[in-house]
């Protein structure tokens, strides 16, 4: 594909591939999560065509090891990159997390059945939805009904 559709792919087009092979989530369908193949296109962006990643490429790389098992722990590790690459003078993360990229880490918690880990995230949220309520009036990351339902499944 890179050489006859796209001779040099940009990074929304790497986001989109690697949101594809995150599947659907469910194991009843036929779109499973292929985190391995997500992980080759990650390298191929970051190394072949040094581009560097936005929110909405980690987030996709971080679902699509998010939705398996084996690939749960690659997503927090990953999630953590995003937010200490690069940080301002005050110490926030360059990366803000989105409210959908939280969920897919609630995904792997709930996946690897690590109760702590998904408190942990919730907290974060909480904290981070806190801090930018009272900082500008509004946040877009208001725990929501997909949010606390990835909870009460990790419990």
């Amino acid at each position: 594909m890179i050489y006859v559709a796209h001779p040099k792919p940009d990074e929304l087009l790497y986001a989109l591939m690697i949101r594809a092979c995150a599947g659907t989530g469910y194991s009843h369908s036929r779109y499973v999560a292929e985190p391995e193949r997500a992980m080759d296109l990650w390298t191929e962006l970051r190394e072949d065509m040094r581009q560097p990643p936005s929110v909405g490429t980690y987030y996709a790389i971080i679902l699509a090891c998010a939705r398996t098992r084996s690939h749960a722990n690659e997503a927090f590790r990953l999630a953590r990159e995003m937010l200490d690459s690069h940080r301002d003078a005050f110490g926030n993360a360059y990366r803000r997390p989105s409210q959908s990229t939280f969920a897919a880490l609630l995904w792997a918690a709930k996946m690897s059945g690590d109760l702590l880990r998904a408190r942990w995230i919730l907290a974060e949220l909480l904290n981070l939805w806190e801090k930018e309520r009272s900082a500008t009036g509004s946040s877009d990351l208001a725990p929501n009904g997909k949010i606390m339902v990835h909870v009460f499944h990790a419990y």
